[in-house]
């Protein structure tokens, strides 16, 4: 066993033998990764010592299964080359607007027709943990609820016309956070890996140009839990936060979208959570 960082292996071939080491499984795993690529590439491989080790801890790819449905054997085969290139993270985004895209037993009425079972949830899951790749799923709110809010009309974001807000929960309703939280408690149990994305992008609420105006029931909301002079970007930081803190004693590290924070809130998102960033604009 080597004492280099995590995830590195050192791989030596001499004599006509191959001798893999590392500080973890990872490690070694890779190295077999870098001695099938050579057989592939060439047939043979060359006498000599590899040393090496990943530049980043995260190395992913982010699946949107929500938009378009995937087989189960579809994503098995994407974990499989996932393996290959030495990648250990697959982002699974499984709720948008379009689907919501695994098997509830706590909230079926969700549930797309199109959907990937439980039991084929486990199967993903257990292929990838083989590879040391972590599943790391997403729920996004309060934006990108539109699948669950055609259960759950009576918690649609609506301005003062009465005009739904694209995919956007009403987080002053009581309900809406049972309805997320109760989402979130299941389907921690079926994704056992460290992270939970919390998605917190591209609210409507707040793609307006005078929110208090268009939401005043959000604004009153806002000022009931955060205080005179509190804005809904205090509200939607609170409700980020929130979410953070059902999957956080579930020994969950909670991740968000960077668009998901305001500069000028006085409420501020949790330390704890970690952000990632993406660059794709969207108006509307």
């Amino acid at each position: 066993k080597d004492k280099g960082p995590a995830e590195s292996y050192t791989l030596t071939v001499r004599d006509r033998k191959v001798r893999i080491t590392g500080p973890d499984e990872s490690g070694v795993f890779y190295g077999t990764r870098t001695l099938k690529q050579s057989l592939k590439a060439d047939g043979t491989v060359p006498e000599g010592v590899v040393n090496d080790r990943p530049d980043r801890p995260q190395r992913g790819l982010n699946l949107d299964i929500a938009r378009k449905h995937y087989s189960a054997e579809w994503i098995e085969d994407r974990i499989r080359e996932m393996g290959d290139l030495k990648l250990n993270q697959l982002g699974l985004h499984f709720s948008d607007d379009q689907a919501f895209r695994i098997e509830s037993k706590t909230h079926p009425e969700v549930v797309s027709d199109e959907a990937l079972t439980q039991a084929e949830v486990r199967r993903i899951v257990g292929l990838a943990n083989s590879l040391h790749i972590e599943v790391v799923p997403e729920i996004d709110s309060p934006g990108h609820l539109g699948a669950v809010l055609r259960a759950h009309p009576d918690l649609q974001l609506r301005n003062t016309q009465g005009r739904e807000s694209r995919g956007s929960i009403d987080i002053s309703k009581p309900g809406a956070a049972t309805l997320i939280d109760e989402l979130l408690d299941e389907y921690t149990e079926l994704f056992p890996g460290k992270y939970w994305h919390l998605g917190a992008d591209e609210y409507q609420a707040l793609m307006v140009s005078d929110p208090a105006a268009s939401y005043p029931q959000l604004q009153r909301a806002a000022e009931q839990k955060h205080g005179s002079g509190a804005t809904i970007e205090d509200l939607a930081t609170g409700w980020l936060n929130d979410r953070a803190a059902v999957v956080e004693p579930k020994g969950r590290t909670a991740k968000a979208w960077n668009d998901g924070l305001f500069r000028d809130s006085e409420v501020k998102a949790d330390k704890n959570i970690e952000i990632e960033y993406w660059t794709g604009k969207e108006i509307g």
